[in-house]
This record gives structure tokens, C-alpha cells and sequence, in this order.
């Protein structure tokens, strides 16, 4: 049964659980501390991004429950603060651009659960953007503002769909003017981790849910398979991948070509990027794709497993990405190319 969003059933004020360091309160965006959350946005963002407090305003209006901002336990401060939108998906193909598909960035397009479910889609929490104060951007303040977002969606019954940008690719198109979107999505960095450090790690990440059902063994065991010393070391010792790698050169690439039979043969599927980086122990070139695999996000594909959620101009002014948005999902779902996982 899909929980009713609603402030009165559930209040979005609870103190999240990060140990080890002071923890953010979690609360709904505040109309009156738009001019505040506007300056936090565009302080975090830089390069000249800006956002408008009408923007603000209207998306606390149209949705306030998946307008969340991250208060600082001490200062009191506004830390971070992330946006979402509801939207209905029946499989035909998201709507490409930031522009479009936000409604001009005013949040008209925004559509109420019930109208969703009453259509028959199936609902998707599209976290639109994120944002931390800079004095706090050590804090590992927007992966827990994001996982407060993911709960938030799973608690209600809707898969959490971040509108990503690759914000690493602009310096890697100015090493290689030639260097393409997909390529670079599939470029990976040793972790850096000992082979037990990872071993622990993968042992944690089994335990989470969302992770484990994406590896579902074929004797019907769910988890991350470890694999040994030998070659995890193997694939550390790769080094980085460049943006002038050649395709077929890739880490993801040579681990396909040399192992991709035996992974069949474990999981009943070949193997796609976010499970080589879990495998091995790399890591995305991306440092922002990075943080969403790491986390146990997935890439939206099509039937032929194909990347389907790149969207090219989606904000042209987001230089960094060189404009481009990525769809990653944190739910799994056939109508999202998870098709290993039962709907």
C-alpha cells in the first residue's frame, strides 16, 4: 500500500542517523526563508547558477513535502537543502530536459500521487537538484540529505530518480575534444582501498536491500559475489581510465570481454557498469556519478540495456556538465530497464 504524502501523516522533521559527527534535522522548506535557501543554492553551485525565490516559492507550494531542507544541529543553520517532484511513468520514455520536464523550472509539472496511481503509472520521486552551504561542503552533508530523500520516497512507496549532472565532464571533453557522453559515463578510477577494506565493504553494502536485489544469483541467493585477491588486485592495478582511453580499452570494457561469461553464468545477466565498480572496487570517473553507484544507484536503460536517461542540453547552463543530465534510479523496476529484479 502506497503511503498518502501528506504533512499531517507524516511530519518531515526527524534527526537522521550518521555517526561520528553532528547529524542534520530534516524539515520542509519554509516560504519565508526563500531569499536564505536562494543564497545557499547559489553559493554551492557557483559558475554563475542562479535560481529564482519565485522558483522556490512555487515548488514549496506545489509539492512542500519534497521541498527538504537539512538543518544544522548546532547553528541552526539551513546546511543543504534538495527538491523534489512527483511524476507519473508508464515506460514510454522520460521527458528529456531540465527545462521541460520541470516546467520551466516553475514546477507545474509536477502531479499528485493520486492522480499518478489513478492513471496507473508508476510514481518516481525526481530529486531535481541539491544543494550544501559551502562551509559545510566536507561534511558529507549532500549524500545524507540525498539518503533522507531516498527514504522519503521509499517510505512512501515511489522509486527515487536523481536528475544528475556529470559535472567532471567538461574538464575531461578539454583533454579530449572528441570524448562522448556514454564513453565517459563508463570510465572508472581504482578505489584505493586495501583488498580487505573492500571485502568489508562489500559485505556492509549486502545488507542493504536495494543493492543486494540487483544481484540476484541465480540460485536464488541476492548479494554482491567477492571476488578474490588476485583480482581485485588485477583491476586496482589499471590505473585510471583517461578521457583519450580508447573505448575497448576501458577497465568496465576489459573486465566484460575477460569475465562478463562468468558473471553470466553467477547471475543470469551480463554485466553493467554499476556492477563492475561494486565487483572491483573501482570507481566512476565522475565524481558525482560516483557518489550515486557508490550509494547502490543504478543507470535508467532500455530494453537492450542501453543508457536511455542522458539528456544533452537539458541545462545549458550548467557548464561543468556541459549541460548534460543523467537519470539514475535508486528503485528497481522493468519499466526502468531493471529487468532482473521481479516487478
Amino acid at each position: 500500500m502506497v503511503a498518502r504524502l501528506s504533512a499531517r501523516a507524516r511530519p518531515l522533521s526527524w534527526r537522521s542517523a550518521e555517526p561520528g559527527r553532528p547529524s542534520l534535522i530534516f524539515r520542509s522548506a519554509k516560504e519565508e526563508e526563500a531569499p536564505e535557501l536562494k543564497a545557499l543554492y547559489e553559493g554551492a553551485w557557483g559558475n554563475g547558477i542562479t535560481i529564482a525565490e519565485s522558483q522556490l516559492v512555487s515548488k514549496m507550494r506545489m509539492f512542500p513535502e519534497g521541498q527538504i531542507v537539512g538543518e544544522h544541529p548546532d547553528s541552526g543553520l539551513a546546511a543543504s537543502m534538495i527538491n523534489i517532484m512527483l511524476a507519473g511513468f508508464d515506460g514510454t520514455g522520460f521527458t528529456p530536459g531540465y527545462e521541460k520536464v520541470s516546467g520551466g523550472r516553475t514546477f507545474s509539472t509536477h502531479t499528485p500521487l493520486e492522480q499518478i496511481l489513478d492513471n496507473g503509472q508508476m510514481p518516481v520521486a525526481l530529486c531535481m537538484s541539491i544543494a550544501v552551504r559551502k562551509e559545510f561542503s566536507q561534511h558529507g552533508y549532500a549524500l545524507e540529505t540525498l539518503n533522507h530523500a531516498i527514504r522519503f520516497a521509499e517510505e512512501n512507496g515511489i522509486l527515487a530518480v536523481p536528475y544528475s549532472a556529470p559535472r567532471g565532464f567538461a574538464s575531461a571533453r578539454e583533454k579530449n575534444p572528441s570524448l562522448e557522453i556514454v564513453p565517459y559515463l563508463h570510465m572508472s578510477v581504482p578505489s584505493g582501498m586495501t583488498y580487505d577494506e573492500h571485502i568489508a565493504r562489500v559485505r556492509r553494502i549486502n545488507h542493504v536491500g536495494r543493492i543486494a536485489r540487483a544481484f540476484r544469483m541465480r540460485d536464488g541467493v541476492a548479494g554482491v559475489m567477492e571476488v578474490t585477491g588476485d583480482l581485485y588486485r588485477e583491476y586496482q592495478e589499471m590505473g585510471r581510465d583517461r578521457p583519450d582511453t580508447p573505448w575497448e580499452r576501458l577497465a568496465y570494457f576489459r573486465f566484460f570481454a575477460r569475465d562478463g561469461e562468468q558473471f553470466f553464468k553467477v547471475y543470469g545477466r551480463y554485466p553493467l557498469m554499476e556492477d563492475f565498480c561494486l565487483l572491483t572496487g573501482r570507481k566512476p570517473l565522475d565524481s558525482v556519478m560516483r557518489m550515486h553507484v557508490d550509494n547502490g544507484a543504478r543507470f535508467i536503460r532500455d530494453g537492450s540495456a542501453s543508457l536511455s536517461g542522458v539528456f544533452e542540453g537539458s541545462r545549458p547552463e550548467d557548464k561543468a556538465a556541459l549541460g548534460y543530465n543523467v537519470l539514475l534510479t535508486y528503485g528497481y523496476h522493468p519499466l526502468l530497464g531493471q529487468d532482473y529484479v521481479e516487478s
